[in-house]
C-alpha cells in the first residue's frame, strides 16, 4: 500500500479532505463528525453523535485494511466539557479491551450541529500493536491505555498532572503541573524501552496563555536539546483541576533536526526557539511544528497569515528533504471557525486537500494576533 488517500463508500466526510490516508506504516483518518455522509444536519445527544462517528470509522478503517481494535491514538474534540461522562459512557463500549490512547480536549467544531469530533492512527491488520504499561501502575478508570506501541512508534495519552495509583489531580501551578505530567510521560515510555530524549513530536493544551512562559520553563528542564516539534493552543481540558495537558509521540532510532524555519532568501541564519524544533526526521516520517503566519506583521489578517504561514511550511518541509506532495496529516488550528472554509481555500493553493487527512478546529492561539496555526506530518521520501 503505497502513501496516499483511501477512499470508503458511503463514509466520506464533507470536511475537504481525504477519510483515511496512509503515512508512513500507519493510517490516519481525518477528523469525523456525525454529520459527514449524511444529506441533513443531524439531530442526537452527544452519546448519539459518539455511536455514529465510532461505526462509521469501523467502516472507514475496515476498507482501509484495519479496524477500531487497531487503532493507536485517538483524539476527541469536544463542543462542550460537560458533555465527556456521556461521551465517555458510549464510547467504553466500543474499546473493551486493549483500547487505544487517546486525549480529548473542547474545541469549536466545524459544523454548528456537531458535539464530537474523532480522528484516529490505526495500526494496519498484521502489523505488530502491543499495550505500554508501567509496572505498578493500577488501569486507567478511563477507556484508554496509557501508551500503544507499534514498530519502532509509541503513541501516548494525554498527560495530566494526576497521580498514576490514586488517579486525583497534583496540586500545583501550570509549572508544577507540566513537571508532574512530564515525569508520568517519561514512566511510560521508560516501560517502551525509551524515554524523553525519543519524543519527535507533543501537542500541548493549555488553559490559560498568561501560564505559557511557566509551562515552557518547566518543559524545558524536562527535555534536552534538540527538541520534539510542538503546537501550543489555548483551549478548555475536561476537569478544571487541570491547567495542561499534553499527548506525545516517541520514534525510537535515529533522527535528523531542522532547528528552524528557513529564511525566505535561504541564507540568513535564523534562531531557532528554545522549546521546538522546526522539523524532526525520522525514518519514514518527517514531523513539523506548529507553524504561525507572521502574527505581529499581519494581526488578525487571515489571508495574509496563511499565505505567510504555508509558505513557511513550505520552506521547512524543503528543508527536511520533503515537499507538499509528500503531507499526509494536517491538523489546522483558527480561532474564528467563521474563517474555516477560508482558510482551507488558502491551503488548498498549496496542497489538494483531498489527499490528506486533516482536522480544523477553533481553539485559541498563544501568539497575540494569531489567527491560524498549522501542523503537519509528511511521508519521508
Amino acid at each position: 500500500m503505497t502513501d496516499s488517500p483511501l477512499s470508503s463508500a458511503g463514509a466520506g466526510s464533507r470536511s475537504g479532505f481525504a477519510p483515511v490516508r496512509r503515512l508512513g506504516s500507519f493510517l490516519v483518518t481525518s477528523g469525523l463528525i456525525a454529520r459527514d455522509g449524511l444529506p441533513a444536519p443531524i439531530d442526537g445527544d452527544v452519546r448519539a453523535q459518539t455511536r455514529i462517528v465510532l461505526d462509521r470509522l469501523g467502516v472507514l478503517l475496515a476498507d482501509a485494511g484495519s479496524s477500531l481494535a487497531r487503532i493507536a491514538a485517538v483524539q476527541v474534540y469536544l463542543r462542550n466539557p460537560a458533555d465527556f461522562a456521556a461521551m465517555n459512557s458510549v464510547y467504553a463500549t466500543y474499546f473493551t479491551d486493549a483500547p487505544p490512547t487517546r486525549t480529548t480536549v473542547a474545541a469549536d467544531l466545524r459544523d454548528p450541529h456537531a458535539l464530537v469530533e474523532i480522528a484516529v492512527v490505526a495500526v494496519p491488520d498484521g502489523a505488530p500493536r502491543d499495550v505500554i504499561h508501567p509496572a505498578g501502575w493500577p488501569k486507567s478508570p478511563n477507556p484508554y491505555s496509557y501508551g500503544i506501541r507499534s514498530g519502532d512508534t509509541v503513541f501516548l495519552s494525554g498527560l495530566l498532572a494526576r497521580d498514576p495509583i490514586t488517579h486525583t489531580p497534583i496540586d500545583g501551578d501550570t509549572a508544577a503541573q507540566t513537571l508532574a505530567l512530564l515525569d508520568h510521560g517519561q514512566a511510560i515510555l521508560e516501560a517502551a524501552g525509551l524515554d524523553l530524549g525519543d519524543v519527535v513530536s507533543t501537542r500541548a493544551y493549555i488553559t490559560d496563555a498568561g501560564d505559557f512562559d511557566a509551562m515552557n520553563t518547566a518543559y524545558r528542564a524536562r527535555f534536552l536539546a534538540p527538541m520534539p516539534v510542538r503546537a501550543t493552543v489555548r483551549t478548555g481540558l475536561m476537569s478544571p483541576a487541570y491547567a495542561v495537558e499534553m499527548t506525545l509521540t516517541a520514534v525510537d532510532g535515529e533522527r535528523q533536526i531542522v532547528s528552524a524555519v528557513p529564511s525566505v532568501d535561504g541564507m540568513t541564519v535564523e534562531r531557532p526557539s528554545p522549546n521546538l524544533s522546526a522539523a524532526v526526521i525520522t525514518r519514514d516520517r518527517v514531523f513539523l511544528s506548529g507553524l504561525l503566519g507572521a502574527p505581529e506583521t499581519h494581526p488578525g489578517e487571515l489571508v495574509a497569515q496563511t499565505r505567510d504561514m504555508c509558505a513557511q511550511v513550505g520552506r521547512t518541509l524543503a528543508a527536511a528533504g520533503a515537499d507538499w506532495s509528500r503531507v499526509g496529516e494536517v491538523l489546522l488550528y483558527v480561532t474564528d471557525m467563521r474563517a474555516r472554509d477560508l482558510a482551507l481555500e488558502q491551503l488548498s493553493s498549496v496542497l489538494p486537500l483531498s489527499s490528506v487527512a486533516g482536522v480544523t478546529v477553533g481553539t485559541g492561539l498563544l501568539a497575540p494576533g494569531g489567527v491560524i496555526e498549522l501542523m503537519v506530518t509528511a511521508a519521508r521520501g
